[in-house]
């Protein structure tokens, strides 16, 4: 897998939302009697809301996704006090914050959420609205990234299907599906399906003109073709996304780091090992910024899983090293940086949540009684063999 655990689909999703709402706010101004589906906050709500939104859109944009969770919390909090749970406006600040924790690998929290969403602008707007359509495509994004891809395949669907017929073949929304349906596929190594969808969501992206969009569709082109070991296919749509990505978001996007190590990937299956390592070096050092910025604005568990999602990175990375360049002193000493950098982050996630003990956590304090416990459960199982049961009894019970 080379996703950057839902991020694709959440930004541009997220954009539409941020107009979408700040566009519904400003009603407010521009109409008297709006549309009540609308909406429509009073005054000083409305300012808190967009500055909220204006906040959460720059750190978005920035991919500093952990510190704009809590934000996209109080914002939840200022539309559900002012209009009700039932109301329009809530089901899009869920899609919101549904999306951020489904980028930020937090998928147990993402799934209620999106679910409620959805049922909410099922109820408000009908089953066939793009808003609709969002939610279904956020929560399909959920699925892909739990390998469901027989529940998240006919949410995909329909998201397309609702799209298509009421925002048109073209629109850019549309194309934000067409990669989440060619994801699956891809996924599932269903190439011919996948192929299809991700040319036409290229050709769509290449309309509006949105960099940013495009490159995300070059990735998965590209990964197709490297999956399918055309290389040949694949090297020039990696180079011109990160050509694409450096340009648009900048040199350290969190965005930026699928696009290098898709072209490391690519690189290395050619024997290009030394333009590999530097890709994915570089990829590398993005993602330790990543980790730094989210460090202050979760719990320590969920700091732990965002960074197993990247594992796999830092496993090809040093493979390649371990593998290729064990005669490079540079490769070898950046190879170090990289592992004890990652280490130092787990120590000390580890050493904050010590601290959480000695102060008298609560919660700290049951799960390390839980962890204590089964560490002593293990622990008696490895050493006391089998008993007088013997091996070849337990050998037929576990048949």
């Amino acid at each position: 897998m080379f996703t950057n655990i839902g991020s694709r689909f959440f930004y541009h999703t997220c954009l539409y939302l941020f107009s979408s709402l700040i566009g519904l706010c400003l009603m407010l101004t521009l109409s008297c009697r709006p549309s009540p589906s609308l909406v429509i906050l009073q005054r000083a709500d409305h300012q808190v809301a967009n500055t909220i939104l204006k906040k959460i859109n720059e750190l978005n944009a920035q991919g500093k996704y952990a510190e704009a969770i809590p934000l996209a919390k109080q914002l939840l909090e200022v539309v559900e006090k002012e209009k009700g749970p039932d109301h329009a406006g809530v089901a899009a600040c869920l899609d919101v914050l549904g999306g951020l924790y489904t980028s930020f690998g937090d998928y147990g929290k993402a799934e209620p959420i999106l679910k409620r969403a959805l049922e909410n602008h099922e109820k408000l707007e009908g089953k066939e609205n793009p808003n609709v359509a969002t939610s279904l495509g956020l929560l399909a994004k959920v699925y892909i990234e739990l390998g469901d891809y027989s529940s998240a395949l006919p949410l995909a669907n329909r998201a397309l299907q609702i799209r298509e017929k009421m925002l048109g073949s073209d629109h850019f929304m549309v194309s934000t599906s067409l990669n989440t349906l060619g994801e699956i596929y891809l996924d599932l190594h269903e190439f011919e399906k996948a192929e299809p969808l991700f040319l036409r969501a290229i050709a769509i992206r290449k309309k509006h003109e949105n960099p940013h969009g495009l490159v995300i569709s070059l990735n998965n082109l590209s990964r197709l073709y490297y999956e399918t070991h055309d290389y040949d296919a694949a090297e020039p749509l990696a180079v011109v996304a990160l050509d694409l990505g450096t340009a648009s978001l900048g040199e350290d996007h969190p965005h930026l780091a699928e696009t290098l190590n898709v072209l490391g990937r690519i690189y290395a299956a050619a024997g290009k090992y030394e333009k590999s390592f530097d890709c994915l070096k570089r990829g590398q050092i993005i993602q330790l910024q990543s980790i730094d910025n989210m460090k202050g604005f979760t719990s320590e568990k969920q700091k732990l899983k965002y960074l197993a999602k990247m594992e796999e990175d830092l496993h090809v990375f040093l493979t390649l090293i371990a593998n290729k360049l064990t005669q490079s002193y540079e490769a070898v000493k950046e190879g170090l940086n990289i592992v004890l950098k990652r280490k130092g982050i787990v120590l000390e996630v580890q050493k904050q949540f010590q601290r959480a003990l000695v102060a008298g956590d609560q919660r700290a304090l049951e799960i390390f009684q839980r962890l204590s416990e089964t560490r002593a459960i293990l622990s008696k199982m490895a050493f006391s063999g089998p008993g007088g049961r013997g091996f070849a009894n337990l050998q037929g019970k576990n048949q």
